[in-house]
């Protein structure tokens, strides 16, 4: 069964309320257990050390690793372990295909989150015009190229977005030359009537 398949399965049951609701608590509460965890071995960190720089112990961090576990993650539980982790905590309502994409896109590279201060040094790396890969958007700029390049599905590879100028600035692709060459009319031939 491929991903589309899959996905058209989970979309045909989601039409039945009970099992969207439950689809639901069980997506988050797995997708929660199997991120903590990746972002702990991410940083190399034993469980201890994840309780030490929580403030909660060891076999509690156990628990929230565990997706089968009776007891789930307060809002105040993931607030401390973002702050240990030293990440962001987005935390909002979204519309089923969204949570349907997510629960497709969650092997543990998928789930891991740059720190703070790996954010910062790779943003001082752009400005001094380093080698960055962002994997969200940009798809790489490297110190001898001062091309950025998004990645774009609808192409079917990568179109330029940008450049990053001598002085290691990011400098966007212009928004009117973009409009421009979109507008462009094919040249129209002149056909003649030779009688």
């Amino acid at each position: 069964m491929n991903i589309d398949s899959a996905k058209s399965e989970i979309l045909e049951n989601l039409k039945d309320r009970e099992y969207r609701e439950a689809f639901m608590e069980e997506g988050v509460y797995t997708l929660l257990a199997f991120q903590i965890r990746s972002l702990r071995e991410q940083r190399a960190w034993s469980q201890k050390k994840l309780g030490r720089m929580s403030n909660m112990a060891q076999e509690r961090v156990s628990i929230l690793e565990d997706p089968n576990a009776d007891t789930k993650p307060t809002l105040s539980t993931l607030l401390r372990l973002a702050a240990a982790f030293d990440i962001g905590l987005d935390v909002r309502f979204v519309p089923f295909s969204k949570v349907l994409d997510g629960s497709f896109n969650n092997t543990p590279i998928a789930l891991q989150v740059a720190s703070f201060e790996d954010e910062l040094s790779q943003e001082e790396e752009l400005r001094h015009g380093k080698f960055w890969l962002k994997p969200e958007r940009i798809f790489a700029v490297p110190v001898e190229a001062s091309t950025i390049r998004q990645k774009d599905p609808s192409v079917g590879g990568t179109t330029k977005i940008g450049c990053v100028t001598k002085s290691g600035r990011l400098k966007p692709r212009s928004e009117r030359r973009f409009k421009q060459h979109a507008s462009r009319k094919p040249p129209t031939r002149s056909v003649s009537n030779a009688a």
